[in-house]
């Protein structure tokens, strides 16, 4: 098979078992949070021994009680590269971006390059 999609989704409510004490506790804004996923990921075989996979996501997260509205939102997309090098070892080099939004805690982006060597013993 040279190409494989894969498609999820998911969602999950939480509801808080007592009151929060860190003000930085998700349950400090909502009593009842609400999460939402929705993933992609294509992965490709370039040649019998690489692989390219590319991977996006999204992450929705609603306060569903409470005076102020809570939404956060984080968005994901990567690159990866891996080769198998020899029976026992492989490698794999990508990036990724990522974006969060949040009407409470504020918005912030991350970019990152990613290289790991793997050796099975």
């Amino acid at each position: 098979v040279n190409n494989t999609v894969t498609l999820t989704w998911s969602t999950q409510d939480q509801q808080a078992v007592g009151i929060a004490a860190d003000p930085t506790d998700s349950f400090s804004v909502s009593s009842s949070i609400r999460s939402r996923v929705l993933g992609a990921t294509w992965m490709h075989r370039v040649s019998a021994l690489s692989t390219m996979t590319v991977t996006g996501s999204r992450l929705k997260t609603e306060g569903l009680t409470g005076a102020a509205t809570a939404v956060s939102t984080q968005n994901i997309l990567s690159l990866a590269l891996s080769r198998q090098l020899g029976p026992r070892t492989s490698a794999s080099v990508g990036s990724r971006h990522s974006r969060f939004d949040s009407t409470v805690a504020g918005n912030h982006g991350e970019n990152a390059v990613l290289a790991t060597l793997t050796a099975r013993f």
